[in-house]
């Protein structure tokens, strides 16, 4: 939509509006705050919008909606079932009913004008008709080749968007082609939707087309623009000089030691640690210098900002920078010089920093340690103890200081919730071939502590000095959650100690209550459901979650982009760089940044989910028929969700339960009105997988049994 079209629409909704009674020109012009440089174009659009029959002009040169043309424009919100609803922009406009016959060839998100054809009535939803698009969200979809006759249409994997019929073929398409097709054009008035392949992505017999499917749908792609390599290429021929090691702290004789999962390429982050006569801990988190690569407006630090981070999809990883600088001259490796930029922190056995210096640096890191080799040795297993006894100590100590800051977060309040991940392994075919529950061991928890150490000390630090930052923060949770949530633990015997207001304390007294035993699933979903969602901010409101003033993302500028940033601004700061002048409008830029870096956490968060739900519906595939014991996960209106041991997640249908259930949203339960049963969140039951659709990542279950505690 051109900024012309935007402001017809906003002058539109001006007098759509309860408020609104009939002006003139110069009267629109004051209440909508109209430069008198743009008032001629504010005449010409009114003018427009007579002749399209959207408004009128009285006799006393007043302008006045169309009464029998009264529009709203939104997005179009599909439904697996055909239809969809409206959600129109002016927040003061209910959901509207939207037929398939009324669609006239919107999609799934697409942004359109709508109008009223019934108005709501008691219980039932508004009618509507889109009567033009504004603009389609997504052009190209993904989906599978299904052919009828000699007719071949796409079916797409979101179900919320309707078949495409395919006019012209390729040479070779067949059915079970998984494909990218373009939507062209409308048939039948708008009925049903045409297009044309774009791209044969493979057979559904193959998983990877079903994985690269999901990639493209999601705005992903592999390649970087040929302007971002070449930098990349450039930049790791010539990755060091004399020059880049002058002005930093030489760390290259201390030991340093990564620890990381066995497969990570891209190794952002470094510790060494040592004891003071006082008895005191000198932690150094050593963080990849990415910033000294990727410099600000060039093709590389675009890029990196379009996508956000990375995205890590069970074997596969999609990069936020080129494998020249993520897996190469950024990454820390081993034996060899590399830049970098160094938190070391003076820490007592309180866990509390007493003193702590950031700067640029230099390291040559002495071991590349894995999560699994570190608990090795800590659990004495000899043969590691021997190989690695150049670092026993440094380890030992990293023990230690891990269980001093544990327990400093755990008496200010942090919450810990103890959610099962997946760990899924597949063959050199992508086929998965166990899906168990990933197990967080202490040497994960070694590194967990010591970056949020690092992340609240450089966070403090720039709140203090009230530079400009980008702060990862988590906003309280509203009254209202806390109220509904102590209403409900009540009834299982629990309580919140409310306060006058509301602390972290009281949901992690709450969480600690019931670990380890049967309610610890349940009381972990509801209370996590209370909650907010962490986001990216200019403006520091803290870290609800964490109970920690200040937070930010500093440790991995590899693989995030707010990190990359944060460490441009401290660099700006360590060099005694001005920025009184245009202070507001960085703030306004790390505002527009936290926005855009929040938006991409979400998307590869969705992408990472729904490539882990591919792979668990292959891999359950095999054990249609078979038995699993699992908990309620999810209690929803149409069925129950049910999480196995092994973490996989599956649906049981109302329809499926033997006999009649009404939904309790208030207490997560379907029940039975003339008797005592029911099925609420938490409870262990038995199941049986009935069917998989993989190309949906679906998992159909049926109840076999309640399993009484």
């Amino acid at each position: 939509m051109d900024i012309r079209e935007k402001r017809k629409k906003t002058i539109l909704e001006f007098m759509k509006s309860d408020s609104y009674v009939p002006l003139t020109i110069k009267e629109i012009a004051l209440m909508m705050d109209v430069p008198s440089e743009d008032r001629l174009e504010l005449e010409e659009i009114l003018n427009e919008l007579i002749k399209n029959n959207d408004i009128n002009l009285t006799k006393k040169g007043r302008y006045v909606i169309n009464a029998n043309k009264v529009t709203y424009f939104g997005k179009i919100e599909g439904s697996k079932r055909g239809f969809s609803f409206f959600v129109a922009d002016d927040k003061n406009i209910k959901d509207v009913y939207v037929p398939f016959e009324n669609l006239n060839g919107a999609m799934h998100k697409d942004q359109v004008e709508l109008k009223i054809l019934q108005k709501a009535q008691k219980d039932k939803k508004s009618v509507g008709e889109v009567i033009r698009i504004v603009k389609r969200e997504n052009t190209t979809i993904t989906g599978i080749v299904e052919k009828s006759n000699q007719y071949f249409m796409v079916r797409p994997f979101d179900r919320k968007t309707n078949t495409i019929d395919i006019d012209s073929p390729p040479r070779g398409l067949k059915s079970g082609d998984i494909v990218v097709a373009r939507v062209t054009d409308t048939k039948k008035g708008g009925m049903y939707l045409s297009g044309e392949i774009v791209e044969i992505i493979g057979s559904y017999e193959n998983n990877e087309s079903y994985i690269k499917a999901i990639i493209i749908e999601s705005g992903y792609t592999l390649e970087y623009p040929q302007e971002a390599v070449a930098q990349a290429i450039k930049l790791k021929n010539h990755a060091f000089s004399d020059s880049d090691y002058k002005a930093r702290k030489d760390f290259r004789n201390i030991t340093t030691i990564t620890i990381d999962g066995e497969d990570a390429k891209d190794l952002d982050d470094a510790i060494s640690i040592s004891q003071k006569d006082n008895g005191n801990y000198l932690l150094g988190v050593h963080i990849a210098d990415v910033s000294h690569y990727v410099t600000n407006g060039t093709p590389l630090d675009e890029e990196a900002l379009l996508r956000g981070n990375s995205v890590y999809l069970v074997d596969t990883v999609i990069p936020m920078l080129p494998e020249q600088l993520s897996n190469d001259i950024c990454s820390l490796n081993p034996q060899v010089d590399r830049l970098s930029f160094s938190v070391t922190m003076e820490v007592d056995r309180n866990g509390e920093v007493k003193d702590f210096e950031i700067a640029e640096s230099v390291i040559n890191v002495n071991e590349r340690m894995t999560y699994k080799k570190v608990q090795m040795i800590l659990d004495g297993d000899a043969e590691q103890r021997k190989r690695y006894s150049n670092i026993l100590n440094e380890i030992d100590m990293m023990n230690d200081l891990c269980d001093c800051l544990t327990a400093k977060r755990k008496r200010r309040g942090s919450i810990d919730f103890n959610f099962k991940e997946s760990k899924i392994i597949v063959d050199e075919k992508k086929n998965p071939i166990k899906i168990t529950q990933y197990d967080m061991d202490k040497s994960n928890k070694i590194i967990e502590e010591f970056m949020i150490l690092c992340n609240e000390t450089v966070a403090q630090q720039y709140s203090w000095l009230n530079w400009p930052f980008i702060y990862r923060i988590h906003e309280k949770p509203d009254d209202s959650k806390i109220d509904s949530l102590n209403d409900f633990v009540k009834g299982l015997g629990l309580s919140i100690k409310t306060r006058n207001e509301i602390h972290p304390q009281i949901l992690q007294d709450l969480v600690e209550s019931v670990r380890g035993t049967k309610l610890e699933h349940l009381i972990n979903t509801i209370t996590l459901r209370a909650l907010k969602k962490a986001k990216y901010s200019p403006y520091n409101v803290g870290h609800f979650g964490l109970a920690s003033e200040y937070y930010c993302h500093f440790t991995s500028p590899i693989r995030r982009y707010p990190d990359l940033m944060i460490h441009r601004l401290i660099k700006d700061q360590l060099k005694g760089k001005d920025i009184s002048k245009n202070y507001d409008s960085l703030v306004n830029e790390l505002d527009e940044i936290s926005i855009s870096c929040s938006d991409t956490e979400r998307k590869a968060e969705m992408v990472e989910r729904d490539v882990t739900d591919l792979y668990k519906a292959i891999y359950m595939e095999q054990h249609v028929g078979d038995i699993f014991r699992g908990v309620i996960s999810g209690v929803m209106q149409f069925g129950l969700f049910v999480e196995l041991e092994n973490t996989v997640e599956g649906l049981i249908k109302i329809d499926d339960l033997e006999g009649y259930f009404n939904f309790d949203k208030e207490n997560y339960r379907l029940y039975k009105e003339k008797s005592n049963f029911s099925y609420t969140l938490g409870e262990l039951v038995e199941v049986k997988i009935q069917s998989v659709n993989i190309p949906l990542r679906e998992i159909n279950m049926r109840m076999v049994r309640k399993i009484k505690s």
